[in-house]
């Protein structure tokens, strides 16, 4: 990574956070501006290669931090057999806010949430306020299977309204994936939507 920026605080490390090493990105304008750890989405949807595309006004007030989470991004290459639950992945929030605090001399951090991060977010604040100073939530999520359920049925009266056949094939194979599935079976099936949800602009196309 080039820091075109020059900014005063740019790099990236691997920390050995509860058993494994877990890749941390860091980047901001002054030294002494309160540190931001953003909680990506997903589960396994890291952001840190594309913290370029958003994030460059927050470095003029925030030392943004990123983590790719226990089995995403760089995380998941070091560690291919390290898979993530949440009890795990609440530990290892913990631990990387204890390593921040030391690092940048803070009593407390700010934590923001995207997506999937608004529930470990929105979790870890309810398990340990203290040591949190701000909660921002990004896409927050209420009710994952309700959001998911809608997603489905907003995408498939779009597809029938186009005779759009193929995604409604798609769809149809996928069905509801709500209910009884395990976490990777309903990662999966989600993606799958995705990239439906993509083509009729519900969700972010790669």
């Amino acid at each position: 990574m080039k820091n075109k920026n020059c900014r005063v605080i740019y790099f990236d490390e691997y920390v050995h956070i509860n058993g494994i090493k877990q890749y941390l990105f860091h980047a901001g304008k002054k030294a002494d501006n309160p540190i931001m750890l953003f909680l990506h989405g997903g589960p396994g949807f890291a952001e840190s290669s594309l913290s370029y595309m958003f994030q460059e006004r927050w470095e003029e007030i925030f030392t943004v931090v990123h983590w790719d989470q226990r089995g995403a991004g760089k995380t998941l290459i070091k560690n291919p057999d390290k898979y993530p639950t949440m009890d795990l992945l609440l530990k290892d929030l913990f631990e990387i806010i204890q390593y921040l605090k030391k690092k940048y001399n803070k009593d407390k951090i700010i934590l923001m949430g995207h997506s999937w991060g608004t529930i470990l977010g929105s979790v870890f604040i309810k398990r340990a306020p203290e040591e949190v100073s701000y909660y921002i939530g990004v896409g927050q999520v209420i009710n994952m299977f309700e959001n998911e359920r809608f997603g489905y049925k907003k995408v498939r009266e779009l597809a029938l309204q186009a005779n759009d056949k193929k995604s409604l094939k798609i769809l149809e194979a996928i069905g509801d994936y709500t209910v009884g599935l395990s976490g990777i079976e309903f990662k999966k099936k989600s993606e799958k939507l995705r990239k439906v949800q993509g083509k009729y602009n519900l969700a972010v196309n790669f």
